[in-house]
């Protein structure tokens, strides 16, 4: 207790736990073999393990872990040869970490920091999955943010603004702006801010969730949502403002209760790619002289779930009278804005074709215009607002059946020829 080992030459640890307390600390500047499945850990207060050189863990296939008060500061090198080191008790990134084939290094617990990024490297598996890690400067290269909470210092990346992250589980904190690229493949946002700038572009990939409940999120670029329901609560708020690329046929949600998300769309929405449904699921949706574009598939809403436009644009793709973009809608709607349909995959409607485009309750009003792309060969398009749905129907052409002809004298309403 309270003291001190500083080791130059080499230690070989293959049995018992090392107990220390406040004031303890260990410094590595030789070689460090552990040969057990052992802890570090402490009896009161905090424990410190300086790494300088080299400390290695092999020969054994269980875990050894750094406990929640013990502080782990790597300048060396720390190479997991075999089976897995846990650190639970935060400390300062730095050097060089390998793990193994099948071998695991995860951070797991307290708080972590880097300045200069350190290097993860081995085809085995370095994880941070628990606790609170700050990046100063810039990601770090082969370490998979699992989990934990993520924090991001004023000099990350372009002064303190993501250029290139990868999230896989990791919960990002506080207010950050992506310039560059942020894929978002799992874990997320609780209560912070996230703003996606001009010309850049958050991922939503992978089929995990991504959480954001009492967090807001601004989108002046690109999102490309190609996988994983985005969950929220009453406090999360998303408007977008450019455009939203949907490619999939996951959800929105308000999975943490407290009422409804909101999503405002001031932009484009625009989904594609797959044939099933979107789903606003609790979420209540205004589209706000923004556009929904729905070549395929459709947007669904269902619970609790509102839509509301002030003039809007839906767009739709057709590819054959049953295989068009639908919109399916909650309650009453009042349709304004523009209707416009894309013709797509070489479909031509044959009289008798019938869309259904958008369904609902009940509806008032009507578009302010119909961009609907000319047919030809004597067909015409017929737009119908009917008690529960929206349809257009291909119809032919009127002709008379043969040229008119008048004799006789032909006078106004005064006998004047």
């Amino acid at each position: 207790p309270a003291s001190s080992l500083t080791n130059f030459g080499a230690v070989f640890w293959n049995g018992a736990p090392l107990v220390g307390n406040s004031g303890t600390v260990f410094v590595n500047n030789g070689l460090w073999l552990e040969e057990s499945d052992d802890q570090i850990y402490d009896n009161g207060g905090s424990v410190t393990f300086i790494n300088n050189s080299t400390f290695r863990k092999q020969g054994t296939y269980g875990t050894t872990t750094f406990n929640g008060s013990v502080a782990f500061q790597n300048n060396g090198f720390v190479d997991v040869e075999t089976g897995a080191i846990n650190f639970a008790g935060g400390g300062a990134l730095g050097g060089t970490y390998n793990a193994a084939q099948f071998a695991t290094l995860s951070l797991t617990g307290g708080g972590f920091s880097a300045g200069a990024p350190p290097l993860f490297e081995g085809p085995g598996a370095s994880q941070f999955t628990g606790g609170t890690l700050t990046l100063l400067a810039d990601q770090i290269p082969g370490l998979l943010l699992a989990g934990g909470n993520l924090v991001l210092g004023a000099a990350f990346q372009n002064s303190g603004a993501i250029t290139n992250l990868t999230l896989s589980g990791a919960t990002l904190t506080g207010s950050n702006t992506v310039t560059g690229t942020l894929n978002w493949n799992a874990g997320g946002l609780n209560n912070s801010w996230l703003t996606i700038a001009s010309n850049a572009l958050l991922n939503l990939a992978t089929g995990s969730d991504k959480n954001m409940p009492g967090s807001v999120l601004v989108n002046n670029g690109t999102v490309l949502w190609t996988g994983g329901s985005v969950r929220g609560n009453g406090g999360t708020a998303i408007t977008n403002n450019s455009l939203w690329l949907v490619q999939n046929d996951y959800q929105i949600n308000s999975a943490y209760g407290g009422g409804n998300s909101s999503f405002v769309n001031n932009g484009t929405l625009s989904k594609s790619v797959t044939f099933g449904g979107t789903t606003f699921n609790n979420v209540s949706v205004l589209n706000s002289g923004g556009t929904f574009d729905i070549e395929s598939g459709y947007f669904y809403f269902i619970n609790s779930a509102t839509y509301a436009q002030t003039g809007a644009t839906l767009d739709f793709g057709l590819s054959g009278p049953n295989l068009a973009g639908q919109l399916y809608l909650p309650g009453n709607v009042n349709l304004d804005g523009t209707l416009g349909v894309n013709l797509l995959n070489g479909y031509t409607p044959a009289v008798g074709d019938v869309v259904a485009l958008i369904s609902y309750a009940s509806e008032s009003g009507v578009f302010a215009t119909a961009n609907l792309p000319p047919l030809t060969g004597g067909v015409n398009w017929s737009l119908n607002y009917g008690p529960t749905s929206v349809t257009l129907q291909a119809l032919a052409t009127p002709t008379l059946a043969s040229p008119l002809q008048i004799s006789g004298l032909v006078t106004d309403t005064s006998n004047h020829p």
